[in-house]
Order: structure tokens, then sequence, then C-alpha cells
């Protein structure tokens, strides 16, 4: 900090200070030295009824197009399940902002899906409801939005305004591993976790993949079932399957190509992870 005939400006403002108001000409300088220091960020000292700077009108800003607010979010202490029977839809909402946000959204959604307008109407009064008993910052589990099927409102339709929002908790069961477990749980360990490493890219996909749907994902699985079932008992990993064991099993079978193809692309995706050394299907 400069100083003017050895005395910093730090130390004339906190003699100032000191002096007060009314006894400007007879400043001690020293006794910052003795009292210590005000600190104080430039600017932000006015004198008493001074002039008071003029504020600049600032020039009318365009209307920002409606965003969900993703702030931040209000962590739970306890897990406590939403309850939406009671909940009217002329309720006032917790988050008026939040309400506003996926009004917004689902109009943009109903024109581009082209719903009618009662069911614009219907998904509207759900998410009022929602907003009803939720506080801000806190998230919306999608098991608390399918409640919305009691009040006659398509809770479908109120999950796709919520979709890849970050208040948005998608908490139900996944239905692909829930069919793994009943269809495939007789499998021994090693080929259950050799399938479910398919089943990972096969939904998920890789830098050189791209994600297949759960439906082709099932389709997938449902052609080879018939096979594994046949040879769970003979082998405990899918290293084991020879060119011969593939070959008379698809001897018979009324849809050959489509299961050919199903086990080309497991056995094609296990090759190239290095879970098995060799491809029986090779030529098949």
């Amino acid at each position: 900090m400069a100083a003017i005939d050895g005395i910093c400006r730090l130390c004339r403002r906190q003699a100032s200070m000191i002096a007060g108001p009314d006894n400007k000409t007879r400043v001690d300088l020293t006794v910052a030295a003795r009292t210590g220091h005000q600190l104080f960020i430039i600017g932000t000292l006015r004198p008493r009824g001074g002039p008071q700077p003029q504020s600049v009108p600032s020039e009318p800003r365009s209307p920002r197009p409606h965003l969900v607010p993703t702030g931040w979010t209000e962590l739970l202490l306890f897990e406590m399940p939403r309850e939406l029977r009671g909940i009217s839809s002329k309720t006032s909402p917790l988050d008026p902002q939040l309400f506003a946000s996926l009004s917004a959204r689902a109009a943009q959604i109903a024109e581009l899906r082209g719903w009618p307008p009662r069911t614009f109407g219907s998904v509207r009064r759900g998410i009022r409801i929602l907003c009803a008993v939720h506080r801000p910052g806190e998230r919306i589990r999608a098991s608390t939005i399918t409640q919305l099927t009691h009040t006659a409102v398509p809770a479908n339709h109120v999950l796709e305004v919520f979709e890849e929002l970050d208040i948005f908790l998608d908490d139900r069961p996944d239905s692909l591993e829930a069919w793994c477990e009943e269809h495939l749980s007789f499998l021994a360990p090693g080929i259950r976790a050799e399938l479910d490493t398919w089943v990972s890219i096969l939904r998920h996909g890789t830098p050189r993949r791209r994600p297949r749907a759960r439906a082709t994902v099932i389709t997938h699985l449902r052609s080879i079932l018939p096979f594994l079932t046949e040879y769970a008992g003979r082998y405990t990993t899918l290293r084991q399957i020879t060119r011969d064991d593939i070959t008379s099993w698809l001897t018979d079978r009324p849809h050959r190509a489509y299961d050919a193809s199903a086990l080309r692309a497991l056995f094609s995706t296990l090759k190239a992870e290095r879970l098995i050394f060799a491809n029986p299907m090779r030529g098949n």
C-alpha cells in the first residue's frame, strides 16, 4: 500500500475514524499503531449525507426460457414414502418456481408429442400434486410419480416430463435384471458372470458398439436360453463350448438363423472382451 509522508492510507483512515467526523483538523496519525486497524473494502465507505451515486436504468432484457432449477439438492435424513391419495391438485405448491418450470416443460413436450388438451391438463394437475408435497431442492422419485394413476393422472406422461432432470430419481425396479434373475438363476456362476458381461455391453454399449433396446436384449436371451439349458449341466464356463456343440444344437432348431445370430453376438462379444479363448461360432 502506497504511503504519503511515511503514513499509509490504512493508518490515515483509522486515525480519521477515531477522531470522528467533527475533528478533522487535529488527527493523531500514530493512534493506529496503539489501537489496531479496522479493515475495510475500498469504495464501500461513503461520507454521511453526501451525494449518492445515481443508478443507471438497465435496458429491458428479453424473457429467458423456463428452465427447471438444478442449483442444489436437499439431502434426506431418512426415507419417507410419499402418499398422494389425499393430496388435492388445488393445494399450493411448496416450490412455485419448480411448478412453473415443469409446467412449461410439459407444455413443450405436449406440443412435440401431440397430446390433446385434456391429457396436458391432467399432466399439469399431476405436477401440481407432486409439487405440493416436495420442498425446494428435494428429489422426486419415480415410485412417487406412479402413484398418480390413483388420481386419474397418466403417470407415464408425467414421467416423460421428469426424465433426464437432476431432480428426478428413477427408483423403479430393473425389469431386465428381474427377467435374468428369473430365467438364468440355474446357470453356473462362471457362465452367469459371462452372460452378465454380454448383457451389460448390449444395454449400455461401448465406444464401438451402440446400446441395444431392452426388447432386443430379451429377444437374444430367449434365443440362447434353450442352448444354455441343454449345456448348463455339462459345463461351468462358456470357454468349454465347442463348435460341434453348437453345430449339433442348431441342426434341429426351427428358427436356426435367429438362434445362430444370437449365439454369434454372444461369443463374438466374449471373444472381444477376452473372456473366451476361441469363438466356437466361427464358420457357423
